[in-house]
């Protein structure tokens, strides 16, 4: 049986997995005729090891982000997304993704990446996508 989306969240950090997920989602999008959550995440937790706090990179940080939620947004309705929400969050990666976005938005499916870019929390507390796998209370599709 064929199971129908409705609203699909795809989580985005800017690595190959993320970019790969992106692409996923964007598939199961059209073919569902479903609307498209976009979610960028900004980790504000501290973090010695953290590139952006060094004060003022935050906010150059952030910048980024809203202009990459752009661009996917535009490639998103480029190819025929009707409904296409982007949405930047700052605090912890991994339950912004795995509960607070979805239980909002009532999420259908998740596409995440296996791998992102955070290194350091991958060795110290696991993968965020092991913990989305773990926490979400929807279908969770891994993209390698």
């Amino acid at each position: 049986m064929f199971q129908r989306y409705e609203k699909i969240l795809v989580a985005y950090d800017g690595s190959k997995n993320a970019t790969l997920a992106f692409e996923q989602a964007l598939a199961l999008a059209s073919q569902n005729d479903a609307e498209l959550i976009i979610l960028q995440v900004v980790d504000t937790r501290i973090d010695p090891f953290a590139p952006y706090v060094i004060e003022g990179l935050l906010e150059e940080k952030i910048s980024e982000a809203h202009e990459e939620l752009d661009r996917l947004s535009e490639d998103a309705k480029r190819k025929s997304i009707k409904k296409v929400v982007p949405i930047l969050r700052e605090g912890s990666i991994r339950t912004i993704i795995a509960t607070e976005v979805p239980e909002e938005f009532d999420i259908d499916l998740i596409v995440i990446g296996a791998t992102g870019k955070s290194g350091l929390d991958k060795l110290l507390i696991g993968s965020t996508t092991n913990y989305v796998t773990t926490h979400a209370k929807c279908p969770v599709l891994i993209v390698r």
